[in-house]
Parts: structure tokens; sequence; C-alpha cells
């Protein structure tokens, strides 16, 4: 059997509270963590990885100027559902993250809006199994010093074994960056050009990188 993912384990923990007080715990904590949700007052009223019942109530901070909930607010409710359906599925090595919504509206709203989302066993399986990580693919080939077995990069950028072979790119990036790949891609190429082409090097620096104390589980 399957170990449940970490926010699995978390809304498990309210389950054993009588249905009113749950409801009432669990839309409060969640609105917390989900400060938009908490905002418009989501009512979380079951959140299982096989089904999810949201209801947002139609108060003033989310009507329209006809009185009835704003389309942006079904938006919001349509996502979350869907969005926790998904999340108590994935492991938590794994991090949820939207690509694309589409919406359509067939008529006039009137009171509250309730989203149900349904997953069958076949469906939860199939985002265990095939759900991808969103991580940066990078720090294929190492750099690091010479008598560093698990380099494959000199700190030349010249691959260690071969001649006139240096690799410039995020491949040698010893550990995911803390953020986008782009830009310490761009300085890796500058600086391995400078090695290329024999140019006098900077100083060096022993500046100590920032490291997330969860960088094992997140990304930023």
């Amino acid at each position: 059997m399957t170990k449940p993912n970490r926010l699995t384990t978390v809304v498990n923990t309210f389950q054993k509270l009588p249905r009113p007080i749950r409801t009432f715990a669990l839309s409060k904590a969640m609105g917390r963590v989900i400060k938009y949700a908490g905002t418009s007052g989501l009512r979380y009223e079951k959140l299982t990885p096989t089904e999810c019942i949201i209801v947002i109530p139609n108060r003033k901070k989310v009507r329209n100027h006809i009185g009835s909930v704003h389309a942006a607010a079904m938006g919001l409710l349509a996502e979350t559902a869907t969005g926790f359906m998904t999340g108590l599925t994935v492991p938590d090595n794994r991090i949820i993250v939207i690509k694309s919504m589409k919406l359509e509206y067939l008529k006039q709203a009137s009171g509250d809006m309730k989203a149900i989302a349904t997953f069958t066993d076949e469906q939860v399986e199939f985002i265990k199994n095939n759900c991808e990580s969103a991580y940066h693919p990078c720090g294929t080939c190492k750099i690091g010093q010479k008598d560093d077995p698990s380099a494959v990069v000199e700190n030349n950028c010249s691959v260690k074994g071969v001649s006139n072979l240096f690799l410039a790119d995020s491949s040698i990036f010893p550990r995911i960056t803390n953020g986008n790949l782009n830009a310490p891609s761009i300085m890796t190429g500058e600086k391995a050009s400078d090695y290329i082409l024999g140019k006098e090097q900077l100083s060096p620096s022993n500046l100590e990188p920032f490291y997330h104390p969860n960088w094992k589980d997140n990304q930023k």
C-alpha cells in the first residue's frame, strides 16, 4: 500500500474531528496557508484523494456588480478543487504547477457555489506513477576538483581524461540552482570561454552560497 503524502497526512488529522468542527478547522487551516483562498472564504467540506468538495459562499468580498459570485472567484473554486485532488495524490518529491485552465460559463450564477472534483482509483494510480518533477534538469556532469571521484569536469570546465574537450552548460552544476538556469548558464559559458582563450582569471572568491534549509524537497 502506498504511503500517503504529507498533504494527505495533514488533512487526515482533521478527520478525527466531528463534521461541523472538521469543516471549520480545515477551512481555517487551508485559508492561512493559501491566502487568496482564505480571503475568498472557501469552505472545505471534503478532501480525499478520490473526492474534493469545496464551497465558496456568496458574500460581498467575492461578488460581481450584479450580486452573484464573480467569475474569477468561480475560477478559484474550480482550480482549488482540482488542485487539491492532484496535490493529495502526487509523491512528496513532486510539485504541482498549473499549466493551463479552461472555463466555460453557461448561465448566471446565484447563491453559494460548490465544486465537486472526483478521481477514479485508476486515475489516482496514473498520477502517482506518471507525474513528473518540475525541477530544472542539470548537474549530470558535475564540476569539481581533480581528486573528486564524483566530478566529471575539472574546475576549468575541461572534461577529465579527454584532451581539448570542455563543457559549458548547466550539466556541470554541482547542485540544482535556487532560481532559473538561464543566468548561471550564461555565466558558465563566459567563464569557460575565458579558460579556453587563456584569459587572466579573476581572483577566487570563497563566498558561501545560499542553501534553502529544505532544498531536497523545495525548488525555491
